[in-house]
């Protein structure tokens, strides 16, 4: 089983790692699909925006750490850009995404990364945090550090207007090789994914922009 397909009311969930008899659950079956779309048309009113109406088949994959296939399943959404990535971070000190996110600029892709600021800043890892964004101003991606909030703990990646990555997944070597996290992707989701935008760019807003090392 390569994918999960919503067309109309049926929906059902790849779960990658899994064994074979459970790699599908039907949504509709669980009351799930009817979860879903409450809660996107919710993201919507809170954000004053009309939930558009679904178009064409929305895929759902997981994957977990540390088994592999959740950093595998981040860098695939990335790999998959076309016009536009926005990421938003808790903590980010991961050089492979900091290399996919710099390949998708180099091919033309509009990036721009939201992270939080003391975590980054002053927090543990924050001299590996310095190195992976230092790497994505060098290649032209705006970064904005957040301090609006406690901490701003968003870990996702929204694709092209159309894609969603989220989950527990930090974007770090621990987070891919050693902690047990999880990473959800809703492919061609247009309505969730517009939700995820209007929520990045509430906080993009509120950013400021992050400097290297040296930069005044």
């Amino acid at each position: 089983m390569k994918g999960a397909i919503v067309t109309g009311a049926a929906a059902v969930l790849l779960l990658n790692g899994l064994p074979a008899s459970a790699h599908v659950v039907s949504l509709e079956s669980t009351g799930l699909l009817s979860a879903v779309s409450n809660s996107v048309s919710h993201f919507f009113a809170l954000a004053n925006t009309r939930s558009p109406q679904p178009t064409g088949t929305c895929v759902a994959e997981a994957g977990f750490s540390p088994e592999g296939t959740g950093a595998a399943l981040v860098l695939k959404t990335i790999a998959s850009a076309k016009r536009t990535i926005r990421v938003s971070a808790y903590v980010f000190t991961s050089r492979e995404v900091a290399r996919a996110l710099a390949q998708a600029k180099a091919r033309g892709v509009d990036v721009a990364v939201a992270v939080d600021a003391r975590e980054n800043l002053s927090g543990p890892a924050r001299g590996a945090s310095a190195v992976a964004l230092s790497m994505l101003l060098r290649v032209g991606i705006p970064v904005r550090t957040i301090d609006a909030f406690a901490i701003h703990h968003d870990k996702t990646v929204t694709v092209d207007g159309e894609t969603v990555q989220t989950g527990s997944f930090n974007f770090s070597a621990a987070a891919a090789r050693k902690n047990s996290e999880d990473v959800l992707v809703l492919w061609n989701c247009p309505a969730i994914a517009q939700a995820y935008t209007a929520h990045w760019q509430s906080r993009w807003v509120q950013g400021t922009p992050y400097r290297a090392r040296g930069e005044s």
